[in-house]
């Protein structure tokens, strides 16, 4: 086999080295590429859940307000009228 010859053949491996190395990065690149918008989606999964259950919270709050306030003024109208027939 000439120099010339032993030289190609070397370069082609080079080359195919090469190749290789930029397809598996490629791969890699697009790999962690697809785990970074999985990993993106589940954040902003997991952030609307977040904001779901804050916002049943609050508004349990505001039905807790709303119920606490009818039974305040329920148990103040139950003692005037008990105040009252004492009274009488």
């Amino acid at each position: 086999m000439s120099d010339s010859a032993k030289q190609s053949a070397s370069s082609a491996a080079t080359i195919s080295t090469a190749t290789t190395a930029q397809q598996q990065a490629t791969k890699a690149v697009s790999d962690s590429a697809k785990q970074a918008a999985s990993s993106a989606a589940t954040i902003s999964a997991a952030t609307s859940a977040q904001q779901q259950a804050a916002k049943a919270v609050q508004q349990q709050g505001e039905k807790r307000e709303a119920t606490s306030g009818t039974l305040s003024d329920q148990a103040r109208a139950d003692a005037e009228a008990e105040l009252e027939k004492l009274l009488n």
